[in-house]
């Protein structure tokens, strides 16, 4: 069973974790109260995973199976099944005290 990762932020930071943790097998799902913010996240991580699979570093299934891992919300319930919950919300303390 592949641990769940749940990154709290879709932004620069949140979505470098979500692809190493991607890469290294995890289940991951990011949480963000913005949906534009993960939608960019998302096509990051299609981009990625294309440049990936140009210079033959992951094959094709690898990047579906990573697809398939990686899911979005903006519901905070949804990091009740976390084996690992990450906080990458931007730098403004408040956000980061109500998290």
């Amino acid at each position: 069973m592949q641990q769940h990762v749940v990154i709290c932020g879709a932004g620069t930071m949140g979505g470098g974790i979500a692809i190493g943790c991607l890469s290294s097998g995890f289940r991951v799902t990011v949480i963000d109260a913005k949906d534009d913010a993960l939608v960019r996240l998302r096509e990051r991580v299609s981009a990625y995973q294309k440049r990936q699979i140009e210079k033959r570093r992951i094959s094709e299934q690898d990047a579906a199976e990573q697809s398939a891992a990686l899911s979005l919300g903006r519901d905070l319930g949804l990091a009740g099944t976390a084996d690992i919950l990450i906080e990458a919300v931007f730098e403004e303390l408040d956000v980061k005290r109500r998290l």
